[in-house]
């Protein structure tokens, strides 16, 4: 069998975490790299055994061995990459957020349809073991009928995980280039996973501190999914002096799932703040942990990645479609939209 051959554009901290899953899979190869670092380039190429090296994405592009792209850039640049991508003739695997603003999305979306090429926007949080058990066990009736989803996630202290160079973060600190703060970026995976467990939402209210540093916490928000009597709450807080045991970025999140009959708990992602479980349902009077479940973050990177290549082998569509892609980016800057007016707002009115 041939290999699907995949060019990966932008090589910064998260890149290696990102193609984890294509250099374990038999099915692809990663034919090129680029990155406008080209000792960037060149280390990773080295690293993933990449034929070519570029700087510039369009010369990437233009290389006949590349039939997808994992597109690993800033914010501002995931639109003309795709666009770019899409008239070119090959298929893309964004890097979350899909972009800066639903009409951005949406020009992404018209141009892959135009070319007839598979579109999708990589989150690896709905590839998660522990999330995706607790979706099949939402979906089978272990707890009953759903009516509170609740996300936490707590940013801890700098002394733990990765080690990223300031400057990498600095277009994330200017919203022309990021779209927006941290209810744009790392909260995108919690609102994807929101969506997931509990289906779309009608109307969303919120409250966050510090906007104009990308920080946007202490935050709160509440929705209410269109599913009858379904509601979701999200809680975001640093705390600069909690150490989190963590081999990645200094943060942990926690999922809570109140059903009829029973409550699911995922207690980890990124981080792992606490020594249980990673998936535990309370039910019928009985708590069971699920401790025969892959509960590394890495996991839903590994997964992210076999999806993708399932697509590009069956043509069949993927997870996050644009589409999909869409009402995250919605849900998530309506998060703005009803703290700068202080009143719920319906997702879908953000065009």
């Amino acid at each position: 069998m041939s290999k699907v051959r995949i060019g990966v554009i932008g090589c910064g901290v998260i890149s290696d975490l990102t193609v984890w899953g294509y250099r374990e899979d038999e099915r692809v190869r990663i034919h090129a790299v680029c990155d406008s670092d080209k000792g960037k380039a060149e280390t990773k190429a080295r690293e993933w055994g990449a034929e070519k090296v570029y700087t510039d994405y369009r010369q990437l592009l233009g290389d006949k061995g590349v039939e997808a792209v994992e597109i690993i850039t800033p914010h501002h640049l995931h639109c003309p990459m795709t666009v770019d991508a899409a008239r070119a003739g090959k298929h893309i695997s964004v890097q979350k957020p899909m972009a800066r603003t639903v009409s951005e999305c949406r020009e992404m979306i018209a141009a892959a349809d135009a070319a007839k090429v598979i579109l999708r926007v990589n989150d690896p949080y709905v590839f998660y073991p522990p999330i995706v058990k607790a979706k099949q066990m939402i979906e089978s009736g272990e707890i009953g009928a759903v009516s509170m989803i609740r996300v936490r996630t707590t940013v801890g202290s700098m002394d733990c995980g990765w080690k990223v160079d300031p400057s990498a973060w600095m277009w994330r600190f200017d919203k022309t280039t990021s779209g927006g703060g941290n209810m744009l970026d790392d909260m995108h995976h919690k609102f994807a996973v929101a969506l997931f467990l509990g289906g779309d939402v009608e109307k969303v209210s919120a409250f966050i501190e510090n906007r104009d540093f990308f920080v946007d916490a202490p935050a709160t928000v509440m929705w209410k999914h269109k599913a009858d009597q379904r509601y979701g709450v999200m809680e975001c807080v640093h705390a600069s002096d909690l150490y989190i045991k963590t081999k990645y970025y200094n943060c942990e999140e926690r999922f809570e799932i109140t059903g009829s009959r029973g409550i699911l708990w995922v207690t980890r992602c990124t981080g792992q703040l606490m020594d249980i479980p990673a998936l535990i349902m309370c039910r019928d009077g009985e708590t069971c942990g699920y401790n025969d479940i892959p509960a590394e973050w890495e996991e839903g990177f590994k997964g992210s990645n076999r999806h993708f290549i399932d697509c590009l082998l069956e043509g069949s569509s993927p997870h996050l479609s644009g589409d999909e892609a869409v009402k995250i980016m919605q849900f998530a800057l309506s998060t703005y939209a009803s703290d700068d007016a202080q009143a719920p707002i319906n997702p879908e009115s953000i065009t």
